[in-house]
């Protein structure tokens, strides 16, 4: 069921969905453009061939719009049928796109790095994100970002040096 409405929508909206996969459940258009290197209205067009198949829903409207998929498993097959070298240059684009912001928090960008395999600046952000999970107690989330951390500091080839740069 799930796979006949997606074959259901234009390539255009399919590519689109999959850029929006990649950014997360919910996503916005501005990145979405970004990304997708598409003009607004085109954007638009495609979005609303989304809503009305009903793959996507609008979250919030207004000049910065924000949408989401209907469902975590759509999202979950969408992303899962990219490419994996496509999906790592989305989530870089996305991750730069969301750094030159300077709106995005750490732990997503730590995300977004992750994915790309980019570990110097996964590794940086994974260790702010943690430290800031750390403070404010969240622990299980901390303890993640740290693992998060250790496993960019093994890929960089950093073990003898990660005692100091991660407190155990």
């Amino acid at each position: 069921l799930l796979q006949t409405r997606l074959d259901a929508v234009s390539t255009g909206a399919y590519s689109l969905l999959q850029i929006a996969a990649v950014i997360g459940y919910e996503f916005d258009l501005k990145l979405v453009i970004t990304l997708g290197d598409l003009p607004e209205r085109t954007a638009l067009q495609l979005l609303h061939e989304l809503v009305e198949a009903e793959l996507v829903q609008t979250v919030t409207g207004g000049p910065a719009p924000i949408f989401m998929f209907q469902h975590n498993l759509l999202q979950e097959v969408v992303y899962r049928s990219l490419p994996y070298a496509r999906r790592q240059s989305l989530h870089l684009a996305a991750a730069e796109a969301l750094a030159a912001t300077g709106q995005a928090g750490h732990a997503l960008l730590a995300y977004h790095y992750q994915q790309a395999e980019e570990h110097k600046a996964g590794l940086l952000h994974a260790l702010v994100a943690a430290d800031e999970a750390a403070a404010i107690y969240a622990n299980r989330a901390a303890a993640d970002l740290y693992d998060q951390a250790w496993h960019h500091l093994q890929s960089l080839g950093y073990i003898g040096q990660a005692q100091t740069a991660v407190t155990l």
